[in-house]
């Protein structure tokens, strides 16, 4: 005698939560369901980490460029990177520590 299956039989869903497509809620064009208000202030938000972010990395390099086996200070840096500058504390900026700031930038981005 041949044995029946015992799961029931596949029956199609027509929008019922239990399909897998969040209950066939839409939240309009741009999903996520937030308001106009929400959506500015998660804007504003970013805005104000990213502009943060920003001002870290400028003070990262102004300290890479200052800092070495010769300290030179952050506005005699400040001063070379605007006005050029001359004499030894000028020559270690540009030829050795520009570059290797610039380095670690690029290769800091790349592993972003």
């Amino acid at each position: 005698m041949p044995v029946a299956p015992t799961t029931p039989p596949h029956r199609p869903s027509h929008g019922t939560a239990d399909d897998g497509d969040g209950g066939g809620r839409s939240d309009g064009p741009h999903g996520g369901g937030r308001s106009g208000a929400a959506r500015r202030a998660a804007a504003v938000r970013r805005a104000g980490f990213l502009l943060g972010a920003c001002a870290a990395l400028v003070c990262a390099v102004l300290l890479s460029l200052a800092v070495g086996a010769r300290p030179i200070a952050p506005t005699v840096v400040w001063d070379v990177l605007l006005h050029g500058g001359d004499g030894d504390a000028a020559d270690v900026v540009r030829t050795l520590r520009v570059p290797r700031t610039v380095v670690g930038v690029m290769v800091g981005a790349a592993l972003g």
